[in-house]
């Protein structure tokens, strides 16, 4: 039912391409994995370009595989790694002059476990020629976080040569790591912080408009491009026989989105109560069924097998700490995540994340895959209260 693989897998290509193409143009990050997904960059593309940035000086300079030169290459796996001094300074020329407003370091895990490796304070000095006079726009102790981008906003000032100084905090080696050193213009600054006072009054007038005629039309849009169900993509994909498959078709023929979700709902309802009609096995649909024709465990089942009476208590004691917003994960913490509408489901870091072996800040897997939910589903199956199924369903629209 799922659009050709083949044809995904060209666009991700494309895009990917597309990427690679603009990153000498525009501070674009990385397309997939933790960087990418885990929200380490505050300002998305909205970074000062980096393609004429030049190093002009630096006071100390690193061994070879870990230079200065990895501040600003636009890598978040390389870092600048010197030791033996209380403070490092370094001069980069970006280039033109910007008119600044922020500026951004990445802390990651530690090159040297031992030690806390990140600088203690900072000094930042904007100049508008390499030998002209330095205006201090910021100083202070650093308290960035590892695995997460440590922003450091300052009053308007233009320039085009920046001098950061790292003061390194008191470990054996005096060792200070940096990753990622960006800037970012007033501007881009004063947006960022107007959307981000807006954003949860935004989220929530989206949350409560989830039902809303505009937002059902767009969701049956966004549905019925997902879907076989036009005549020729029905043929192709030998899913024959389907009329209720056939009536998302002539919607989507007809423009009428808005009719779309409801369609799907009586299609797919008519698979669970026809599963062999459909080329399903009836463990397919069964509430604790065994997966696909009894073969895996994907399908997940709604109910765990072999859950007995006690298990089931244990579920809807679970359910019901989810009805007050409590989440309990698989050590057996409670998690605090939140009403549906407002939960931020995969912020890294306190309190929806953790840091891992290697100091990267991810999110709990149970809130971001949605298994931490699952005793609603539980609860419901065994209990028939509509509570448990309109506490789950609320938090699937979130």
């Amino acid at each position: 039912m799922i659009r050709n693989l083949a044809s995904f897998l060209v666009v991700v290509v494309l895009v990917a391409a597309a990427a690679s193409g603009l990153a000498a143009e525009h501070k674009v990050r990385p397309f997939w994995g933790n960087e990418a997904m885990w929200g380490y960059w505050e300002f998305e593309d909205q970074y000062v370009l980096r393609k004429d940035w030049k190093l002009v000086s630096v006071s100390h300079e690193a061994a070879e595989r870990w230079t200065s030169a990895n501040l600003i290459d636009g890598d978040a796996e390389t870092f600048y790694y010197p030791n033996g001094h209380d403070a490092y300074q370094l001069t980069i020329d970006l280039g033109k002059s910007y008119e600044l407003g922020a500026f951004t370091v990445l802390t990651l895990g530690r090159p040297n476990g031992a030690h806390d490796s990140r600088m203690a304070a900072y000094e930042l000095l904007v100049s508008e020629s390499k030998d002209g006079r330095n205006e201090l726009v910021a100083k202070g102790p650093f308290q960035g976080e590892e695995g997460q981008e440590t922003v450091v906003t300052f009053s308007a000032t233009r320039g085009r040569y920046v001098t950061l100084t790292a003061f390194s905090r008191p470990n054996a080696n005096r060792e200070v790591c940096l990753r990622e050193l960006s800037l970012v213009e007033a501007e881009v600054v004063k947006r960022h912080q107007a959307a981000r006072a807006a954003a949860p009054a935004a989220r929530r007038a989206a949350w409560e408009g989830r039902t809303s005629p505009q937002a059902v039309e767009a969701l049956g849009r966004e549905l019925a491009d997902m879907l076989f169900c036009m005549p020729n993509e029905i043929n192709r994909s030998n899913l024959r026989a389907r009329p209720k498959l056939e009536a998302i078709g002539r919607l989507k023929a007809a423009g009428n989105f808005a009719d779309v979700p409801k369609a799907f709902r009586d299609y797919y309802f008519d698979k669970l109560r026809r599963p062999q009609a459909f080329g399903l096995h009836a463990n397919d649909v069964h509430p604790s069924g065994t997966g696909f024709a009894g073969i895996s465990d994907f399908p997940g089942p709604a109910i765990e097998r072999n859950l007995d009476a006690e298990g089931r208590k244990k579920h809807i004691a679970l359910a019901d700490d989810l009805l007050t917003g409590l989440m309990t994960l698989g050590d057996g913490k409670k998690l605090a995540i939140g009403e549906p509408g407002s939960v931020d489901w995969m912020a890294p870091g306190q309190p929806y994340g953790y840091a891992t072996k290697s100091r990267r800040q991810e999110p709990y897997r149970e809130l971001w895959w949605g298994n931490g939910l699952q005793p609603l589903v539980t609860a419901y199956v065994v209990t028939k209260d509509e509570k448990y199924l309109n506490r789950w369903i609320a938090y699937m629209d979130d």
